[in-house]
């Protein structure tokens, strides 16, 4: 399946390359204004919630900060740039650099001449002395690849589902980050050969990315060779480095102090340590590290911007310096710690909000959360409490018949962590939720 997209000149090329930069740099600035009024909106709202509320749950739940939280088991940093190249050489071409398709399409990863000069001129000249990708060694071929796309990797958040859409169709990405966009329905360029719709393409690549498997191939049965490439440090550095890993995938962990949900062994407190069981346990063991830190209305909202203030190097001594009056910048609000958690287990960038209607998730990406009955609720898992102008999620622990064991951030004042006394299953009336987007276990 060919690239559809035509790159003519390298000055076509340099104006590309520049627009993607400026719309970026652009993103990166609305981003941060919308969290300077955010985070500065006064008064003591939490999440939606009433004063009324407010006050309930300083009657009815007491929350206190547990210091001895921890997560064992080791991690590796993940790298979905990697898990999406591979899964593409697969689909592609069956991981044969040697590959003519027939259809002007050429390589590893079937590239059309005219974009293979494009990339070349604007991210890896030394590829410009082949005319074609298959007459290029695969280490060249792998190089072109992987500097093109990270641009790509950071505009869409490192969505395999969206880097897919850009290769694919490049004209299809506007609908991002919309999954269910009905313009993703359609097949590209038939009369190039093309029998698949952009979504059923880009599901593939996902699901694959996600289980490290495509066409009864395994991901990490293709190698990529691009560290080898001739000048690729030099020209990796021109293009900003290497993306941050944050993705979870069969076989490559999440960069945080936690294990992965494959693992399901973050220990936690409720009364006494035991190990978490769920599909999605990384979520609680992701949110775990801000435990201490004093709740912030609006914190949390917009990964992006977020991690500008807060990386994930100054999480742990995050605590030390967050105070009632002065969070810091790694507090969260409710909703906030969920996306947080999610973005860095998952990396899923979106900006989720509890129903005040029915205790559902809102936001872009809503449709990755589904409903479950409360006592099937595991670690990871979300349960919310919704009422007029109110909203509250906090993230499972575990159930045991009424008692829901949480944790989260509660409200002003608070420091995030584990409820206790634990709530009861009567409270959290929008029921129980789980995480199945992409990267998911469930």
């Amino acid at each position: 399946m060919p690239v559809i997209e035509e790159i003519s000149s390298h000055a076509a090329i340099q104006d590309f390359k520049m627009k993607r930069l400026i719309n970026n740099i652009a993103k990166v600035i609305f981003i941060l204004i919308i969290a300077l009024v955010v985070t500065n909106v006064p008064g003591a709202v939490v999440d939606g919630l009433s004063q009324s509320q407010v006050n309930l749950l300083q009657s009815n739940i007491l929350y206190f900060d547990s210091s001895n939280y921890a997560c064992s088991g080791s991690t590796s940093a993940g790298n979905s740039l990697d898990s999406w190249m591979q899964a593409e050489a697969i689909m592609e071409s069956g991981n044969n650099p040697k590959s003519n398709s027939g259809d002007l399409a050429y390589g590893k990863y079937q590239i059309i001449p005219s974009t293979w000069e494009g990339y070349a001129v604007a991210f890896y000249p030394p590829a410009e002395k082949y005319p074609t990708a298959n007459l290029a060694p695969s280490n060249i071929q792998d190089a072109l690849v992987y500097l093109a796309n990270i641009p790509v990797y950071k505009e869409f958040n490192g969505d395999p589902f969206w880097l897919a859409v850009n290769w694919y169709s490049p004209t299809d990405d506007q609908y991002y980050p919309n999954k269910n966009a009905p313009g993703l329905n359609a097949i590209p360029d038939p009369g190039a050969g093309n029998k698949t719709t952009v979504f059923d393409y880009a599901t593939s690549i996902a699901n694959a990315v996600s289980t490290g498997n495509l066409n009864n191939t395994t991901l990490s049965s293709v190698s990529l060779s691009y560290s080898s490439a001739p000048n690729f440090s030099t020209y990796l550095a021109q293009d900003g480095g290497a993306p941050t890993a944050r993705t979870s995938t069969a076989t490559s962990l999440t960069s945080n102090n936690c294990s992965s949900s494959l693992a399901n062994d973050c220990q936690i407190g409720s009364g006494s340590s035991k190990t978490v069981t769920g599909p999605n346990a990384a979520i609680l063991c992701e949110a775990e590290q801000y435990s201490g830190i004093y709740y912030l209305w609006g914190g949390g909202h917009g990964y992006n911007s977020f991690r500008l203030k807060c990386p994930e190097s100054s999480i742990s001594a995050a605590a030390s310096t967050s105070t009632a009056s002065n969070p810091g910048n790694c507090a969260t609000d409710c909703s906030g710690l969920v996306s947080v958690a999610v973005d860095a287990v998952y990396n899923q960038d979106f900006n989720w909000i509890v129903s005040e209607t029915n205790g559902a998730m809102e936001g872009g990406g809503s449709q990755y959360w589904q409903q479950i009955p409360i006592s099937q609720a595991q670690a990871g898992d979300i349960v919310t409490h919704y009422a007029p102008g109110d909203g509250h999620v906090e993230i499972v622990e575990s159930v045991n018949g009424n008692t829901v064991y949480t944790f989260g951030s509660h409200e002003p004042g608070v420091q995030t962590g584990p409820a206790t006394p634990p709530g009861n299953i009567n409270y959290w009336n929008g029921g129980a939720w789980r995480y199945i987007g992409p990267g998911s276990n469930s």
